[in-house]
């Protein structure tokens, strides 16, 4: 059901125009193999327009909450088990549906990933003089592109699930 709620989703993305080289889609990566490639009878799109919808997107895996009590999620003193109670807390001040606590690991060390990766491209940016770069950059750039996945796979720290290392991952 999810997989084929995903290629109606992607079909959407495709007729809004929302794919290309300003955009990066990230989804869950344990579904079947090319599940993109199923034909639904009820969706508007061809399979080769949700292919092209979903390029270049990035496949996110769950993986369990540490369960080491001493463990200090990036240095910053705060333990897997402390997020997850306030995310907990969060989740009931703010009204939202309950839920989610066993993705949320995983969504916070990727955006981590990212946002580690981000910071070190625009650092060596501004180093060089061409900050401006990341505000143009498409996937096409062949000069960035590289910067990207070259950070990336330097990003290391201790996450809330695994102590993060991407170079491991990485395959382009």
């Amino acid at each position: 059901m999810h997989e084929s709620m995903a290629r109606r989703v992607f079909c959407i993305v495709y007729r809004e125009g929302l794919y290309g080289a300003k955009y990066v889609w990230m989804n869950i990566g344990w579904w079947t193999p090319g599940w993109w490639e199923i034909n639904d009878p009820w969706n508007n799109c061809t399979v080769q327009e949700v292919r092209k919808a979903i390029d270049l997107y990035i496949a996110i895996e769950p993986l369990e909450l540490s369960s080491d009590p001493d463990r200090s999620v990036g240095g910053w003193g705060t333990t897997p088990q402390m997020f997850l109670a306030d995310f907990e807390l969060l989740v009931q001040q703010r009204g939202f549906r309950q839920g989610g606590k066993e993705y949320a690991p995983f969504a916070y060390d990727a955006t981590w990933a990212l946002a580690l990766t981000l910071n070190e491209t625009l650092r060596q940016l501004r180093q060089s003089g061409m900050e401006e770069r990341l505000l143009q950059f498409d996937y096409q750039d062949g000069n960035l592109t590289p910067l990207f996945v070259r950070n990336m796979e330097n990003v290391y720290f201790v996450g809330l699930t695994v102590s993060v290392l991407l170079a491991h991952y990485l395959c382009m």
